[in-house]
């Protein structure tokens, strides 16, 4: 693809040489750089990837997209923000695959992946193939996929999307973590549903406080990033979120009002049980998972499977279906005795 083709919706600053030439791969680290590559010099790291644009291109990168004029004779697109330029343009190269699919988010402290293995569970359950990226790794169909982050960088994210479309994957589940927020990963997907879950104590290392690390996960809720967000309104920072947020709104909740909440929650040996308000409909719902915090989790999964179309008896379905997801809670009972691997 050339160069020119990956500039689209982008805002350029200035463009330096040639924007014709021919661009056979993306890259940010200079050592995966190679014949034909496109070097994204990212800052806002510990390192600042302009320091390294000269060995990408000593090792074959074509051209730069950064965020001032460096002296190599080759190609240059100066941006004010390349790390959310490297989202949009990765997005173009490999056929801006969102555009083909579904895509839920959820981003939260806790509860991200386990809502998106429900979320896969009610899709099938409803015969759509779903597609999962999260801490877990990624999931295409039948095949899954190692991942060392919870949000994998852009252009991982594209080749992930671009191949689940190759394999008839119609919908995907994402998580979305607060360094993805922060580093602009997801900048350019704007998700039909994004989910929040929560907000606890987490990652101070990174944001150093807390309010920080809320103003974050707060902030993706715009309408350039979420069509329509679902919110745990049991939640203070979810709250805060219905209150300010410009995104059509859906809210869900075990004791505040909400569009989506549960009552009659019966926990037992096998899991709960509830009757599930899915917008002024009642639905009867099984689940294996157990604790309170999976409640929460299924109705995130209900009510954005419901927002999404889904018949409520394929939301059922999916939500019963679940037997576990591995490592959240799993419970296992010998007799007497009750183990839980979490």
């Amino acid at each position: 693809m050339e160069l020119a083709a990956l500039l689209a919706g982008l805002e350029i600053q200035e463009i330096v040489g040639e924007i014709r030439v021919r661009i056979e791969r993306l890259c940010f680290d200079s050592r995966e750089a190679g014949r034909g590559a496109l070097f994204f010099c990212l800052t806002g790291g510990k390192r600042d990837g302009h320091d390294y644009a000269f060995e990408a291109v000593a090792k074959g990168a074509v051209a730069l997209v950064c965020e001032r004029k460096l002296p190599l004779a080759v190609p240059q697109v100066l941006v004010a923000d390349s790390r959310a330029a490297m989202s949009l343009m990765a997005a173009h190269f490999y056929g801006d695959p969102a555009k083909l699919l579904k895509t839920v988010t959820v981003t939260g402290t806790n509860g991200k992946t386990t809502t998106t293995y429900l979320l896969r569970s009610i899709f099938e359950a409803d015969g759509q193939k779903c597609g999962l990226i999260g801490t877990m790794g990624a999931r295409i169909g039948d095949r899954a996929e190692a991942a060392s982050l919870t949000t994998p960088d852009p252009i991982e994210f594209s080749r992930l999307l671009a191949a689940m479309v190759k394999a008839g994957v119609r919908v995907v589940a994402a998580e979305a973590s607060a360094h993805a927020i922060y580093y602009r990963k997801l900048a350019g997907l704007c998700a039909d549903v994004g989910i929040f879950t929560n907000l606890t104590q987490d990652h101070l290392d990174f944001f150093g406080d807390l309010n920080t690390y809320a103003n974050v996960k707060a902030g993706y809720f715009t309408p350039k990033n979420v069509r329509t967000a679902l919110i745990n309104a049991d939640d203070e920072v979810g709250r805060q979120i219905i209150r300010g947020t410009r995104c059509d709104t859906l809210s869900y909740a075990l004791d505040h009002t909400a569009e989506i909440y549960a009552d009659r929650v019966r926990h037992t040996r096998e899991g709960f049980s509830a009757l599930v308000n899915l917008f002024d409909r009642p639905l009867e719902v099984r689940c294996r998972l157990h604790g309170q915090f999976n409640v929460y989790n299924m109705l995130a999964a209900a009510g954005a499977a419901a927002a999404l179309g889904v018949p409520d008896k394929s939301v059922a379905a999916g939500i019963a279906a679940l037997r576990e997801v591995e490592g959240r809670f799993n419970v296992y009972h010998r007799g007497e005795l009750t183990v839980i691997v979490d």
